[in-house]
């Protein structure tokens, strides 16, 4: 026994969680947020992406990315797509942009498990961290949970966001939970920290996936606390969770005085903002919900929330006033814990205590508590009412609570020091109803089935949902019992170009959503890409205004509206990448194209497409223009001695054509294209050509050749070829085996003069001749 040793634990390999595909911000607000606050985005705060490293060179990071010495140096699509879903600029495709659009970007490579250091924290100003991976079920408290937990201490701005993992459907075969399947099965004990956020995954329509990693943690402490929206795993939802931190920390600094607020009130606002999905109430597979974008950013914009201190023993209360007509009353208290010892049996060491008293009535509440027993049946059991002695977050909830005045208490149990704590409230009212998706920013998509989203506390069940393309002039129905405690339906929009309004009737209110618009998507594309100009094109789907759009230093940057379907851009510098989106009305814009760059569309300088094929006695020519406008004619130009020879002329009708050329040459036929435009000038295409042999089986060019150029021997048939070349006194000074039908030999070696040749194939001599080599 050496009693320096604290800690032994095996290594292990981490894993990135799953690849990310078809991220749906509205399943979490986040659409909503950037409508409501559209310049809230996380500016200048620092994300770091712990695990291998995202693509640098994605536009949609340009400008944002910041290098770090502890970054990893293996490029991932995984890493790529979460920083994506935290921090797109949303430049690529309307679908890329992130929840935090603004904030920058590091990489940690997650080779080693542990945190960075807290001076490098510091250096780079990292306040939120992500880790979408797992190292396999493991359940205990290890010397890295401690090190995340030690972490947060050191750096209270610090917030570290884990993804439960994939493993839901499994078991772990160590600790107080072995063997109960479906449970306790977070894929890393750097996951059990007290001081940070795991985040399990829901789909589009608030099912906990199978497969999301359920706790308890192996002290029965209320893991994950939250969930989002995971297409294919818990890496894209622990992705938005960490871009609605960056959201919460960029609202609250500009409130006061640019000063980041403390990981445990980002905490408690995330917790407290939560929808309850999943088994009524805080459960082990959804913690305490699915976490809400918008009401997260009302908390810190309202100022539902205060801090303070309290040492053992003590008690600190705070009043609030409920309001007549109050849905809910929900508050919750976090706080970052002192680290624990490795393999410690429970880990919390600051044991604080939230109650909720009506000063008027007296009557008084405690934190639900989940029944963390190792055994199935307690495990699904709903919670109870009852003093926390496990979490380092407690909450308390009140249906339809009276009116009047209310005492938070946060009392002091068993503290080796004064402990740091966070409160946050949130009050929902009785007969509202909020739509949350469409915005006015969302545009949709004519025959695409949307699914429709909306709050609703107006206490009735079912309501009548309509759809109007008239501005509400007239109303078509989607259905007369919307049942309203599912919040979303689904809706097949019309195959028209329009705006769009959606309403609810309810009991006697009506709701009415934001108008939006209804417009397919252009498509665009290079018609060519000449050295001063390019020119643009794309399809109309029935609008008659657009807008173009460059990638700017950070992001597509708008460069004016038009009214045809072509741009041509003069006098390119700068970046290549453009998009353009159609205007439906009064400035709405529809879904946007891709952004493309202009240098990997394919496009020549009008010309698009020159090929030469060879036919047993003519040679095709395919001739495919990027555009026809300002072409004044095309020729085809045929090499003849040492010039070229115009052989056919047109003025095309279509962008597509083709030629014959019948009369072939021995040896190589070589073709460019002449494009003469209106204005007078004239441009050339690339070289293309054929190798031709009426009757023979090889062709030896040119002859004569020079020491420095070489030859080019064409076979017909070079299966088993050779060739020979032999000085005047009959000494054999090259051969060389004809593999390809164009064969280039070099003759540097050879000095000047007269030489033989011989072709040998198959052991037989089927060509000999002279050839004059010159310097």
């Amino acid at each position: 026994h050496n009693p320096s040793i604290q800690f032994i634990d095996k290594v292990r390999k981490p894993r990135e969680e799953k690849a990310i595909k078809g991220f749906d911000g509205s399943v979490n607000k986040i659409n909503f947020v950037h409508d409501v606050y559209p310049l809230l985005n996380g500016n200048s705060i620092v994300v770091s992406i712990k695990e291998e490293k995202p693509d640098t060179a994605d536009i949609d990071f340009k400008g944002r990315y910041v290098e770090t010495p502890f970054a990893a140096t293996i490029l991932s699509t995984h890493a790529t797509n979460v920083a994506t879903i935290i921090a797109g600029a949303g430049n690529t495709d309307e679908s890329t942009r992130g929840v935090a659009w603004g904030a920058a970007i590091t990489s940690a490579s997650f080779n080693s498990l542990l945190p960075e250091s807290d001076s490098s924290y510091r250096k780079f100003k990292i306040s939120v961290q992500n880790h979408s991976y797992g190292t396999g079920i493991e359940n205990y408290y290890g010397a890295d949970a401690a090190a995340y937990d030690q972490s947060v201490i050191q750096k209270p701005d610090l917030l570290h966001v884990f993804s439960a993992g994939n493993a839901g459907d499994q078991s772990s075969v160590s600790g107080n939970y072995s063997g109960i399947t479906g449970y306790a099965n977070l894929t890393g004990s750097f996951k059990m920290g007290k001081s940070q956020l795991t985040v399990g995954s829901i789909d589009s329509f608030l099912n906990v996936s199978p497969l999301s990693s359920k706790g308890p943690a192996y002290d029965g402490r209320i893991k994950p606390e939250l969930v989002a929206f995971g297409q294919d795993g818990s890496s894209g939802a622990a992705a938005i969770v960490s871009g609605i931190a960056l959201l919460i920390q960029h609202a609250y600094a500009e409130l006061n005085n640019h000063d980041l607020p403390p990981s445990d009130l980002v905490r408690a606002i995330l917790v407290n903002s939560a929808d309850d999905v999943d088994r009524q109430g805080i459960d082990f597979s959804s913690g305490f919900g699915n976490v809400n974008a918008y009401r997260a950013m009302h908390a810190v914009k309202a100022h539902h929330y205060t801090m303070g201190s309290v040492s053992n023993g003590s008690k600190k209360t705070f009043r609030i006033e409920v309001p007549a007509g109050s849905a809910q009353l929900k508050v919750t208290l976090c706080w970052n814990d002192l680290p624990a010892n490795p393999n410690a049996k429970k880990s919390l060491i600051q044991d604080l205590d939230l109650s909720l008293q009506n000063i008027t009535t007296n009557q008084q509440w405690l934190p639900w508590v989940l029944n963390s027993s190792p055994y199935l049946d307690s495990l699904i059991q709903l919670p109870s009412r009852k003093k926390d002695t496990l979490n380092t977050i407690e909450q308390i909830t009140i249906v339809n609570p009276a009116s009047g005045t209310y005492e938070i208490g946060i009392s002091g149990t068993r503290l080796v020091a004064d402990q740091l704590f966070a409160i946050t409230w949130q009050l929902d009212s009785l007969s509202t109803f909020q739509w949350t998706y469409p915005t006015k920013s969302d545009p949709l998509l004519p025959s695409q089935e949307h699914v429709l989203r909306w709050e609703n506390f107006s206490g009735t069940e079912h309501g009548l949902l309509e759809y109007s393309l008239k501005g509400g002039a007239e109303w078509s129905p989607i259905s007369n019992n919307v049942n309203l405690s599912v919040p979303w339906i689904k809706f097949r929009v019309p195959d028209t170009v329009t705006t769009i309004l959606f309403r609810m009737a309810v009991n006697t209110s009506s709701f009415t959503s934001d108008t939006t618009v209804v417009a397919a998507r252009p498509f665009l594309h290079v018609a060519y890409l000449c050295a001063d100009s390019a020119l643009l094109y794309w399809n109309r789907h029935g609008i008659n205004d657009f807008v173009l759009y460059k990638l700017g230093e950070k992001y597509l940057e708008p460069k004016g509206n038009t009214t045809d379907t072509t741009f041509t851009v003069r006098a390119i510098s700068g970046s290549n990448y453009f998009a353009v989106a159609p205007v439906v009305a009064a400035g709405k814009q529809g879904l946007r194209s891709y952004a493309i760059d202009l240098n990997n569309q394919g496009a020549g300088c009008y010309v698009r497409t020159f090929l030469v094929d060879k036919f047993d006695d003519f040679a095709r020519l395919q001739i495919e223009l990027g555009t026809l406008t300002t072409v004044r004619s095309v020729e085809v130009q045929k090499l003849t001695g040492n010039i070229f020879v115009t052989r056919y002329h047109t003025i095309p009708s279509s962008a597509l054509f083709f030629w014959n050329d019948s009369a072939l040459q021995k040896g190589v036929n070589a073709y460019r294209l002449k494009v003469s435009l209106d204005d007078g000038q004239i441009l050339y295409s690339r070289i293309e050509s054929v190798i031709h042999f009426p009757d023979y089986e090889f062709i030896i060019f040119p002859n004569p050749a020079t020491s420095s150029g070489g030859i080019t021997i064409a076979a017909r048939n070079p299966e088993e070829m050779k060739f020979q070349l032999f000085n005047t006194m009959g000494k054999l000074i090259i051969e060389i085996g004809i593999t390809d039908i164009s064969n280039h030999i070099s003759l540097n070696k050879t000095g000047s003069g007269i030489f033989f040749y011989r072709i040998v194939q198959k052991g037989v001599t089927t060509g000999k001749g002279q050839l004059l080599i010159t310097r």
